[in-house]
């Protein structure tokens, strides 16, 4: 039954680990108080009242009754008018567990949105480095002196050309040699 006692927290009983630790930490929240404040002064009851309802820091039923208790000592002091004592307000416990259930997810939603944030521009990194890279090759290709793919046809039309005019100039001066010495075909 040790699962069972662990869920027992100032005499309520939570259904969850969690709800249980809830309580727990609330409880331990209200020792503070407790050990921090006068307590037989109505009026710093009455102020530590107020601010733990301003605050909304008592969310369980051991919070709810730790304030019911400060409510009925207040009541009960002939200091403090029955008019300066507000009501405790009851959240109720569906729009609390919507609100952090809306919490939860906001949350994974801005850790998704981060992680494809970080994705986003690790892969808008690279392909920077490489559209530069692409960019570097190409014009070292267009205006290298090596025959390549790009520049393969031009190259080769032009060392042709090269050599037609080498072989007519060649081909003139065997004409002239052969002219100047009297020499025929």
């Amino acid at each position: 039954m040790k699962n069972r006692e662990e869920l027992i927290v100032g005499g309520f009983m939570f259904e969850t680990e969690e709800a249980a630790q809830k309580a727990r930490d609330e409880l331990q929240g209200i020792d503070v108080v407790r050990n921090k404040t006068n307590m037989r002064s109505p009026e710093t009851v009455l102020e530590v009242y107020n601010k733990l309802i301003d605050k909304r820091l008592c969310k369980t039923p051991v919070g709810y009754s730790y304030l019911h208790d400060l409510q009925k000592y207040l009541q009960n002091s002939n200091v403090i008018s029955k008019e300066e004592i507000r009501e405790i307000p009851i959240e109720p416990i569906r729009r609390r567990v919507v609100r952090e259930f809306q919490n939860a997810e906001e949350a994974k939603r801005q850790e998704k949105i981060t992680e494809y944030r970080d994705k986003f521009r690790t892969s808008l990194f690279f392909n920077l480095i490489f559209g530069i890279a692409v960019i570097i090759v190409l014009y070292l290709a267009t205006t290298g002196d090596n025959v390549n793919i790009i520049n393969y046809e031009n190259k080769i039309i032009d060392k042709y050309e090269s050599w037609e005019q080498e072989l007519t100039e060649r081909e003139e001066a065997v004409k002239e040699y052969e002219k100047q010495y009297g020499i025929e075909h």
